[in-house]
This record gives C-alpha cells, sequence and structure tokens, in this order.
C-alpha cells in the first residue's frame, strides 16, 4: 500500500519500477485499469503525460529510420528514407505497407516510450480520436521532425492490441532533401512480416507454420508498395471522386484494396492511336449523327423510333439481337441503356419530343481527341452517392485488366459491398452496376460487334478508364 505522505516524486518512481518489470500487455492493463478506477481528472498532476514534441524544422530533411518489430528472433526489420515533413498518421500507412499489414486494428505512436507507458507522450489514430480519448494528440497533426530531431532518437509505434505488435523506430541518419526525395523508400530490411491475427508470432519457427518462407524479403516489392502510399508530402491528384473514396476508407481493411491501383494510375496511361480511338468511338458517333440537324423524333412514350432501333441494334457492340423483334427499346436493354449513357454525360439531350446533338458538342464529331476529353470528364457524376461510388470502383476495376482483360461485375459487387453498398435482392446490385452510364460506354468502346457476349473490353475502354482518374498531370510523379 502507498503511504499517503509520499509525494508525486516518489509515486512516479514506484509506478515506473512497477512498469519497466511488466510485458507489453499487462502494462496496457495496469494504466487503463488504473485510469478506469480513479478517472484520468482523479490522477496526480505529476502523473500527467510529459509534452515530448519539439520544433518544427524550417525546411524539411531526409530521414533514415529503421524499424525493428520488438521480440523478434531473428530480427524482422526495415530501413526507410522519408522525409521530415510527413505526419505520424503518414508514418503508421508506410509501416503497414512495408511490413505487408492491412490496416485492420487500432494503432499509437508513443513518444519517450511505450505507448501504454504513463512516460511516453501518445499519438493517437482517428478511431481513439473519435471515442474522446483526451490522453494524447492526434498522430495526423504531429510531424517527425518533431520527434526524430538527433540520430538515435526513438518512437515506439504499436499495431493491434491483441496481437500487439510493438515496432522500435530509431533515428539513423539526417541528411539534406533534394527534390526527387519527396518519396519514401526502403532501403534495407530482413526477413517477411508476421501476417495479420496471426496471434503474435515473431520467431522463425513459429512463422514457419504461417509464412510460405519467413527469410523472404523483396526490397522491389516493397517500393513498389511505397510508391502506391503516394507522394510523400501530397496525395497525387487523382479524380476528386476516387481520392474521397480513399480518404472515407482509411483504417478500413478495403483502403489497401482501393489505393493499389494508384501504383498504376500515377504513370499517365499512353492514349491510343487516333485510328484505334476513332473506331472505338463509332457507336457514339453514329448516335451522335443521327441526332445532328433536326434530331431524332421520339415516340410519345419517349423511346426511339422502331426503325431506328433497328439499325441502333446493329451498331451497338453489346447488343444481342435474333432472339424476337428488335426494333423496340423495351426489348433492346444494351441499345437503351447505351442511349441514355449518352443522354446522361451530354453528348445528347432531349428537347421537344426530339433526341438533338446539343449546339456545344457539335464540333466534336470531327474531334475524337475533344470527345475522349468530355468522356474522361463526365463518366463519373458530381453529386455524392451510389452512382458515383460505384462509377468510381467500376473503373477503378477496369483501370487494372490487362489487354483484352473481361469486366467482372461480381468483383465490382464484392468491393462495392465492403463499401456498404448492398440491396434486398441478391442481383440487385449486379443489375445497377451493367446500368450505370460508364458501364455502358466501356463495354460499348469496341470497334466491331463480333463478340456481343464477350465480356472482354478494349484497350480504348482500359485506358480512358486509368486516364479518367489518373492525376491530370503527372510530370512530377
Amino acid at each position: 500500500m502507498i503511504s499517503k505522505k509520499r509525494n508525486h516524486e516518489e509515486i512516479r518512481a514506484w509506478l515506473e519500477e512497477l512498469m519497466s518489470s511488466m510485458p507489453l500487455e499487462q502494462q496496457k492493463q495496469t494504466v487503463t485499469s488504473l485510469l478506469d478506477h480513479a478517472g484520468a481528472a482523479a490522477m496526480p498532476a505529476a502523473l500527467a503525460r510529459p509534452e515530448r514534441r519539439g520544433p518544427r524544422r524550417e525546411e524539411p530533411v531526409v530521414l533514415t529510420i529503421r524499424a525493428d518489430i520488438e521480440q523478434a528472433r531473428p530480427p524482422i526489420w526495415r530501413r526507410l528514407e522519408m522525409p521530415s515533413d510527413l505526419t505520424f498518421q503518414q508514418l503508421h500507412h508506410i509501416l503497414q505497407a512495408v511490413f505487408d499489414w492491412e490496416d485492420r486494428h487500432l494503432w499509437r505512436f508513443g513518444l519517450g516510450g511505450s505507448p501504454f507507458s504513463p512516460e511516453a507522450q501518445l499519438l493517437l489514430c482517428p478511431y481513439d480520436v473519435e471515442d474522446g480519448e483526451e490522453d494524447g494528440v492526434p498522430a495526423k497533426d504531429v510531424h517527425l521532425d518533431e520527434a526524430f530531431a538527433a540520430v538515435g532518437d526513438t518512437v515506439r509505434y504499436v499495431y493491434d492490441y491483441g496481437d500487439m505488435w510493438e515496432v522500435r523506430l530509431k533515428l539513423e541518419k539526417i541528411r539534406p532533401a533534394e527534390r526527387e526525395d519527396r518519396q519514401v523508400r526502403a532501403i534495407a530490411g530482413r526477413r517477411a512480416a508476421p501476417p495479420e491475427d496471426c496471434g503474435g508470432l515473431t520467431d522463425a519457427e513459429d512463422l514457419a507454420t504461417v509464412l510460405p518462407d519467413p527469410a523472404h524479403l523483396d526490397l522491389a516489392e516493397l517500393n513498389d508498395l511505397l510508391w502506391a502510399e503516394g507522394d510523400a508530402r501530397a496525395e497525387p491528384d487523382f479524380h476528386p471522386a476516387y481520392t474521397q473514396l480513399l480518404e472515407r476508407t482509411t483504417g478500413h481493411p478495403v483502403h489497401h484494396r482501393l489505393k493499389m491501383p494508384g501504383l498504376d494510375l500515377m504513370v499517365a496511361p499512353e492514349p491510343p492511336e487516333e485510328d484505334e480511338l476513332i473506331a472505338a468511338l463509332d457507336p457514339i458517333l453514329w448516335f451522335m449523327r443521327e441526332a445532328d440537324g433536326e434530331g431524332i423524333t421520339l415516340t410519345a412514350a419517349g423511346h426511339l423510333p422502331p426503325a431506328l432501333v433497328e439499325r441502333a441494334c446493329e451498331v451497338v457492340p453489346t447488343q444481342i439481337t435474333g432472339l424476337g423483334k428488335d426494333n423496340r427499346e423495351v426489348h433492346a436493354a444494351s441499345v437503351r441503356h447505351f442511349r441514355h449513357a449518352l443522354q446522361t454525360v451530354k453528348l445528347l439531350r432531349k428537347h421537344k419530343g426530339t433526341l438533338r446533338l446539343p449546339a456545344k458538342i457539335a464540333p466534336l464529331l470531327e474531334d475524337p481527341w475533344g470527345l475522349w476529353e468530355h468522356l474522361r470528364s463526365t463518366l463519373i457524376p458530381e453529386r455524392d452517392g451510389f452512382e458515383r461510388d460505384a462509377s468510381t470502383v467500376l473503373l477503378l476495376h477496369v483501370s487494372m485488366l490487362p489487354s483484352g482483360g473481361a469486366l467482372s461485375i461480381d468483383a465490382v459487387v464484392r468491393l462495392l459491398g465492403e463499401l456498404g453498398w448492398s440491396t434486398s435482392d441478391r442481383w440487385g446490385l449486379h443489375a445497377l452496376i451493367r446500368e450505370l452510364p460508364a458501364c455502358s460506354i466501356l463495354r460499348n468502346l469496341r470497334p466491331d460487334a463480333a463478340s456481343r457476349r464477350d465480356e472482354r473490353l478494349s484497350d480504348v475502354a482500359i485506358t480512358l478508364a486509368r486516364a479518367t482518374l489518373a492525376p491530370e498531370e503527372t510530370d512530377d510523379w
């Protein structure tokens, strides 16, 4: 029992001695129990967590940091180069990438000690901040140069309070920054990291039961993953819908799967040859030409006239013919969806019972690259909601396809499900995705109608998906 006559310094010394003899998990449980019983406000002022942050640097430098997983035998470590003006939240994502974790669990940093030591200043993950934890500061608000000021400075990182991975981060070197130093790099390391949810295994014998080769480490692969994390100082200027998805899913398992396509998107896609582009655009240009001038007179119900539907069935690559009368839009779903898609992206418009080519769109009949840019800017809806999310996920999926790759609606549905979208009907999402303007347009950017049931997309369609999501300017990446 602690004597009531002991002063704050004696209490601190007693706690430090007690905590130093405990394993990490017990340290956490002890601190939590103390706070639960006494309340943070009731703890002695002398036990308040100290301020460990230093001043910011006037100019960024490059830090060489070694990251070691504690208690790993043999050692599991990574040596990283990174700009000093990163935040600790960005460093969290970097550590997730280099240790091949999936960002499924809570995490925190400790300045001046273990993140569960009363001596440490805590840098908190977004979930702890949202839960109202006041015993720390948000990791997103603290930069590396506030903690790594001199060679030898050390910070602790804990990920997954169950498996309790603790990583020691030690500053090994500081050098001036050049323009090309914006990107984080892995320059050395050893051994594969423990996989997610493996129970805290750290020694080689145990890891051999859950890893095909515990000794394996591919630095080139690590640097690919780091490149996917983006520029060290700012995120690439992806399409806003893609950027918003990444921001919304930070801290969720789906975030990593959404972000990986960014590795390829940061490299500007090669544009198609002009002849190839014109051939692929032919179904769109056919509708535009039909609607030019006086326009297309629609039926009283607002549909295309039967004679035009028959001709359109031969033009729209995905329209299957010969299963009945091909002269009604209600029986020609692909034609109907394609026509509505062209209206949605503002290449066609209804006006007094006719379908017309807008005056400002007419010049695009002779300007395939202008039409390409128009499609890039309109495939993803501006308004937030299902269609914006679904169009973005669809384009991400298509952007990852190889040349001649086939569209998988199932893959798009699975990813949308992880984002929280669902319907009462099992096949409801499949139908909604096929009806998306972006889906109809990409599926019909084909130079011929030889394989109407084929889900393979043209190279022009795949390139358009990549160009839509990619940063406007890629020269600096």
